[in-house]
């Protein structure tokens, strides 16, 4: 069964056709990476609503950690301390 491992268990992350997925309790999170030599990437869809995509002119930084591992649990942290978002022109 998928998100499962072999003794039925929920699994806290999977891969899904393409997307790795984190089950949350109103829905669920999505993201995508990907890494090139000198480009790194990273694609999420959040259970909330927001999506964001993040692009790096390189793959890794000199300790030779990749870039959306990094970024990933601080950016996750500036989209949920907003309060409310708003859009100019509406």
């Amino acid at each position: 069964l998928l998100g499962h491992d072999a003794n039925a268990r929920e699994k806290a992350a999977f891969y899904a056709l393409g997307w790795m997925v984190r089950p949350q309790a109103n829905g669920a999170n999505h993201w995508h990476g990907g890494l090139i030599q000198g480009t790194s990437t990273l694609l999420v869809r959040r259970h909330d609503g927001y999506r964001w995509a993040i692009l790096f002119n390189t793959s890794s930084n000199p300790e030779n950690q990749t870039l959306s591992g990094l970024i990933d649990g601080p950016f996750h942290g500036l989209v949920s301390s907003v309060d409310n978002w708003t859009q100019k022109g509406r």
